[in-house]
Order: C-alpha cells, then sequence, then structure tokens
C-alpha cells in the first residue's frame, strides 16, 4: 500500500491514496505527495490516459505548435486530444506547462467521459452553487454536466466551484475518484463535499406503455405503418412508447458511430433504407401528448454473423471453456464483453447519440 507522509487526515487522503495504488498518481521521492501544489496541463494529461486508458479515438491527431516530439509528456498529451478529452488553444497551442484550473479540469472529464446535462443548466449552476457566474461561458454546459454526474468535489464549501482557481494535486485525485466511480469503480469521497444537483419534482400519473419492434412485427418498416400504429395506441389511451433502435448488431436509425465501426449506418434491411424512424416517430409522439423512449434491444447480445461481431471479435465474451455461442429462440446468438472498457464505451455512445 502506498502511504504518503504529508496526507494523513487530509480531506482527500482516501482518494490520494487509492489512486495512487493503481499507479495513476505518483508522490515524490521524499515520500511526500504535496496535496495542494498545483497541476500543469501536462501533468494532468499523463494522469487521464493513465486513468482511462482504453477509450476509443475520437478525433484525427494533430500536432501542437509548443510539444516537440522530445517533450516528455509528447504522446500523452496527443492521446488526450484524439481521445476528445483535452484540447489546445486558438493559435494551435497547448501550454504544457500552464497550471490546469479545475473548470479545465472537469471539462476535460466530462468531454472525454461524453457526459451530458439532462437537465436545466441556468437551475443546475445557480441552484447548486454560489459562484456560478464565474463559470466562463464555454464551460457551463459541461460544469452543469460535471455536478450531475457527481463529480464536481468542493472543498472545504460545497457550494464554491472557484472555477478559476488553479486545480491542486488534492482536487485532481478527488475528480478522477468521481470520474472512476461513474465507470463502476467502488471509490469514495465525502459526501457532504460532492456538489448535488438540484432534485426533480417526482412525476405523477399513469404510465401506459408499449415496445415497438422490428421482431415478428413489421410496425416499423413504413411511416405508414408508424401513423396508423400511433393512432391506435392513442385511441387506446396509450401514453408512452418504447421503439427499438438497437438489436441483432445493428441500429435502427442512421449511426454515425455504427458507420465509423462498421462501415455501415442503419440495420441493412431494404424498409430502413433512406429512414429514421425516430425522426418520423417523434412528431408522431408529439402530436398525441406520448412520450418516446428509445429501447437497447438484445442489449449486449448480437448475433456472430452482425458486422459488428466480425469486425470486433476481441470484444465478444466466452465461457470458462473458451466457446461462445448461445441459442436464442433458435438462433444463435453471441454476447458483446460488458466488462471490456471499448464495449462499455460503445454502447455509452449509441445511448449519447441516440439522446442528442
Amino acid at each position: 500500500m502506498v502511504k504518503f507522509t504529508d496526507i494523513t487526515a487530509h480531506w482527500a487522503q482516501d482518494s490520494i491514496e487509492t489512486l495512487a495504488n493503481k499507479n495513476i498518481i505518483t508522490g515524490y521521492q521524499d515520500g511526500t505527495f504535496k496535496p495542494d501544489a498545483p497541476v500543469t496541463r501536462a501533468e494532468f494529461a499523463t494522469m487521464l490516459i493513465k486513468a482511462f486508458p482504453n477509450l476509443l479515438d475520437i478525433r484525427e491527431p494533430i500536432e501542437f505548435k509548443d510539444i516537440s516530439p522530445q517533450f516528455w509528456a509528447h504522446s500523452v498529451i496527443l492521446k488526450t486530444y484524439r481521445t476528445g478529452f483535452m484540447s489546445g488553444y486558438e493559435d494551435q497551442s497547448f501550454k504544457p506547462q500552464q497550471n490546469i484550473p479545475r473548470v479545465q479540469a472537469l471539462v476535460a472529464l466530462v468531454k472525454g467521459l461524453n457526459y451530458e446535462p439532462s437537465q436545466s443548466i441556468v437551475k443546475t449552476l445557480n441552484q447548486s452553487l454560489n459562484d456560478a457566474k464565474d463559470i466562463p461561458n464555454y464551460a457551463r454546459t459541461a460544469i452543469a454536466a460535471a455536478i450531475e454526474s457527481g463529480l464536481v468535489v468542493n472543498y472545504p464549501d460545497v457550494k464554491l466551484l472557484n472555477p478559476n482557481k488553479p486545480a491542486t494535486r488534492a482536487e485532481v485525485a478527488v475528480f478522477f475518484c468521481q470520474a472512476l466511480r461513474q465507470q463502476n469503480e467502488p471509490l469514495t469521497i465525502a459526501e457532504q463535499y460532492i456538489v448535488k444537483p438540484p432534485v426533480l419534482p417526482v412525476p405523477t400519473g399513469e404510465l401506459r406503455g408499449v415496445w415497438l419492434t422490428n421482431i415478428d412485427s413489421d410496425v416499423l418498416f413504413s411511416k405508414n405503418a408508424l401513423t396508423e400504429a400511433f393512432n391506435l395506441l392513442a385511441e387506446c389511451k396509450f401514453n408512452t412508447v418504447y421503439p427499438t433502435v438497437w438489436n441483432e448488431g445493428y441500429t435502427l436509425y442512421p449511426s454515425l458511430l455504427m458507420e465509423r465501426f462498421t462501415g455501415i449506418k442503419i440495420d441493412p434491411i431494404p424498409q430502413l433504407k433512406d429512414r429514421d424512424i425516430l425522426q418520423e416517430m417523434i412528431p408522431l409522439a408529439k402530436e398525441r401528448n406520448m412520450s418516446v423512449i428509445p429501447w437497447f434491444e438484445f442489449g449486449f447480445m448480437v448475433p456472430p454473423n452482425s458486422k459488428i461481431a466480425e469486425l470486433r471479435p476481441h470484444w465478444i465474451t466466452c465461457r470458462q471453456d473458451g466457446t461462445k455461442g448461445y441459442k436464442e429462440s433458435q438462433v444463435n446468438q453471441v454476447w458483446l464483453n460488458p466488462f471490456h472498457p471499448q464495449v462499455q464505451q460503445f454502447i455509452l455512445g449509441l445511448i449519447i447519440e441516440v439522446v442528442k
């Protein structure tokens, strides 16, 4: 177990020691951690790649004018750019030796992990923070998402973000622990310092819902069939529909993410060609005061001959004896490994794409 001489009883001690034991952060040769020292952008980039080594590239590589190939953090900085965590400045510099402000650290985590706010940005910021006015305009959406995701930790005053203050090594350690906790890592920090979003009112009323799928049904195969279905559902007093947007290894809407991974944007059956069933469906639902909640049918299960299984065989999980196949209704299936970080990012990416 890694122990540092200068963090005993420190408010971030548990987070610092947890990350140090995971080799995400390191101390100094004299046995100290220096929890209140600032973190440079290069140091932060290094921590990011250690914490999230398996995230997929989403951008084409670039070179920053102030980082030579010989710079000690050259490769990790470029990786943080390709994975969407960090960006440079308008003059194509990265400023690696500049201390990273707290707001930049949180924005980087939100961008790289694809978090988006689901509530009112203004309400989240103004009700959660006393200094929301100090958040730069470019960061307001990301900070709202960070609050909703539990990434924002303020010590000693939970209501003060101090967005433009340089982030300390202790604060960065805590941010990373919160981000890893969202990735199902059992990490903790004192609850009283975690910024909480406003509590939404509990919805009232009855939910009457039905699934819309292409399995043993042709309801999705034409706009006329969709219109007839919505008319019938409205007549029967349904107020919610759950249309499938992913099954059998394909999306049923035009997906840029699927196109990037497989070269195929939508399920290749003729009935879906040149269509976007969500775009067709949402106006039909709104006209009838119905909610649309997309359904990722089959989840991690895909046919072995689907493009995603053919092109990503290392994503497929197996039994202890090495076999992978599974019979579902007499049809062969395999399972994407839900513990594989790339599979997690892929499925999350599809969900975020649908929400956007």
